[in-house]
């Protein structure tokens, strides 16, 4: 009994420090209750049998993981997958064996999200072809046929691409400047209304002369950079191995 009581002490702590896991934390906390009332392992398992502790461990991990589920869903602001799951948490606190009865809980629950999660795929492919369009500035017509196709995407919590594009989280997905971000958002709203593409205006209008030059000697400078990185790369020092555990790596130049 004294080892038993340790390990689901042990339990209570671990799980009872992490905050995603507030449910296994309870259920072992409820073990340790138990535990603590009785004189040996054989009587502690006979009451959890009567009491429904004993088959309530799967619950509790069902519960977490719908839980952490929840949390994300929270942060990312998916308010009808965060009702969802806390609907779901409800029904298997009802019912600990509702997770075996309805198999298809946790293809509902992807279900749910496979909305979001395809809204920012969709809305990242908008801005990917929205940086190769505007790097070459050739072929409107793929262009357009990718960016009609991606607008299809979205959907979670609009279908709007200018809508989504004015909330913080999907901001966060671009990793630009504000003012490219809004020739990015200027660009796909103009070819969303007109059915034609073409930059509203280039922010990097300043440095136009010099990429127009990059580019143009794009082939010779892929080819330099191919035969650069055939050769054979000569390390310039040697490092050296310590003799002990605390020692110091030696660093030997190569001539």
């Amino acid at each position: 009994m004294k080892t038993t009581k340790e390990l689901y002490g042990l339990y209570v702590q671990r799980f009872g420090n992490c905050p995603r896991t507030p449910y296994q934390a309870e259920y072992y906390r409820k073990w340790l209750d138990l535990l603590n009332s009785c004189s040996s392992n054989e009587e502690a398992e006979e009451k959890s049998k009567q009491n429904g502790l004993f088959t309530a461990g799967a619950a509790a991990v069902a519960m977490d993981r719908i839980y952490a589920n929840k949390q994300a869903a929270h942060d990312m602001g998916w308010t009808d997958v965060e009702e969802f799951c806390d609907d779901i948490i409800q029904k298997i606190k009802a019912d600990p064996y509702y997770t075996f009865t309805h198999t298809g809980l946790w293809v509902d629950l992807q279900a749910k999200k496979d909305g979001w999660i395809r809204t920012i795929e969709g809305f990242g492919r908008l801005y990917k072809d929205f940086v190769e369009y505007n790097d070459t500035r050739t072929d409107t017509q793929r262009a357009m046929s990718g960016i009609a196709e991606n607008l299809k995407m979205l959907s979670k919590p609009s279908s709007d691409f200018a809508a989504l594009a004015a909330m913080p989280q999907f901001r966060a997905m671009i990793d630009c400047s504000d003012e490219y971000y809004k020739e990015f958002t200027d660009t796909i709203c103009k070819a969303i209304s007109t059915g034609s593409l073409e930059t509203i205006q280039w922010s990097a209008q300043p440095y136009q002369d010099q990429i127009e030059e990059l580019w143009n000697k794009k082939d010779t400078l892929t080819q330099e950079c191919t035969q650069w990185y055939s050769q054979p790369v000569k390390p310039v020092c040697l490092r050296l191995s310590p003799d002990s555990p605390d020692g110091k790596y030696k660093l030997i130049d190569i001539e």
